[in-house]
């Protein structure tokens, strides 16, 4: 988002559990526009287990998959926009997991 726009509601990730499964779909920066920052989505069914998020439980879907590439941060149409979105989506039914819990993180960080 822009720091001197009240936008940051329009930037921040949305979650969604309606399908029974969890979901989070954020905004990134495109490699070709920043190829230092890499993105993970990680899942784990126990916060206490630092070594329990694992990457391989969640699918990532964009705008092949038919994620909306409307209304990007920067305004431009997604061929020009260094922007996508992209929604990350646990492969496992919050009902199917033994605790009947389930966490999502976005982790990013600038290599």
């Amino acid at each position: 988002g822009d720091p001197v726009k009240s936008d940051g509601l329009s930037i921040l990730p949305s979650f969604d559990d309606s399908s029974g499964k969890l979901a989070i779909t954020y905004y990134r920066i495109k490699s070709t526009a920043d190829s230092t920052l890499v993105y993970r989505a990680e899942l784990t069914t126990n916060l206490g287990d630092v070594a329990g998020w694992d990457e391989s439980a969640v699918t990532l879907k964009g705008a092949l998959q038919g994620v909306p590439q409307t209304d990007l941060p920067d305004g431009k149409a997604f061929a020009a926009s260094k922007y996508e979105r992209v929604q990350a989506v646990a492969n496992t039914d919050i009902a199917s997991e033994g605790s009947g819990k389930q966490f999502l993180r976005l982790v990013v960080e600038k290599n």
